[in-house]
C-alpha cells in the first residue's frame, strides 16, 4: 500500500468533482438501485452543520491518519449479490480516489442499506 501521507487540503480541493464522478459512476452501474444517507448519518452528522460542508446523498468523503476514507450507502437490485457487489464497488471508488489524488492509502466502506423489490 501506498506510504503517501494524505491531509485534508490534498482532498478538499478536488472532493466535490471526486464526490460527483463517484456518484454518477455508482447511479450508472446496473447493482445499484439507488444511493442512500440512511447508512452514512452516524458519520457525518453534526459534522456538515459544524464546519458549513454540504453532503452528497450517499457518499461521504474525508481523511484519517490512515487515508482518505470513503463512506457509501447504496440500496442494490434484487440480483445483486451483496457481498461481491460490494467488493466490486470498493475497486472502482478506489481507482477513483486515486485518478485524483495519486497513489494514497484509501478505504472504501459500502453500506447496504436494502434490496429494491
Amino acid at each position: 500500500m501506498a506510504d503517501k501521507i494524505v491531509k485534508n487540503s490534498d482532498l478538499e480541493h478536488v472532493q466535490e468533482k471526486l464526490v460527483n464522478e463517484i456518484e454518477t459512476m455508482l447511479l450508472s452501474d446496473p447493482l445499484v438501485h439507488a444511493l442512500t444517507g440512511k447508512g452514512i448519518q452516524r458519520f457525518v452528522s453534526g459534522i456538515t452543520h459544524a464546519f458549513g460542508k454540504s453532503v452528497h446523498q450517499g457518499v461521504s468523503l474525508h481523511t484519517d491518519d490512515n487515508g482518505v476514507v470513503a463512506n457509501i450507502s447504496v440500496v442494490l437490485t434484487d440480483n445483486a449479490a451483496v457481498y461481491a457487489s460490494a467488493c466490486a464497488l470498493q475497486d472502482k471508488i478506489k481507482k477513483l480516489i486515486r485518478i485524483h489524488l495519486g497513489d494514497v492509502p484509501c478505504f472504501v466502506n459500502v453500506i447496504v442499506t436494502g434490496i429494491s423489490e
